[in-house]
């Protein structure tokens, strides 16, 4: 992308990050935490096809990474009924 656009990566990763708030890296994490809470909330997948499904290659780190994030492990967001705010 950077040789495409003609900037160093550097360069790219400081705009995304001045603009965005947040590495490029954390941003795709938090896109596929997303993500992983709509499939959770609307879809009857087991965890660990969620966790593939969105790009996670183990499931145990996917339900690590996921607590750290949203607070509480995949299937106790399922099963909550109370409203969890979903990272931006």
């Amino acid at each position: 992308m950077s040789a495409y656009l003609g900037y160093s990566m550097s360069y790219i990763y400081s705009q995304f990050h001045e603009q965005m708030g947040m590495t490029p890296l954390a941003y795709f994490n938090n896109l596929k935490v997303k993500h992983s809470c709509w499939l959770l909330r609307k879809t009857s997948l087991k965890i660990n096809q969620i966790c593939y499904k969105v790009g996670f290659d183990d499931p145990y780190y996917f339900s690590r990474f996921f607590k750290k994030i949203m607070g509480l492990p995949p299937q106790a967001y399922r099963e909550s009924d109370r409203f969890i705010k979903i990272p931006r």
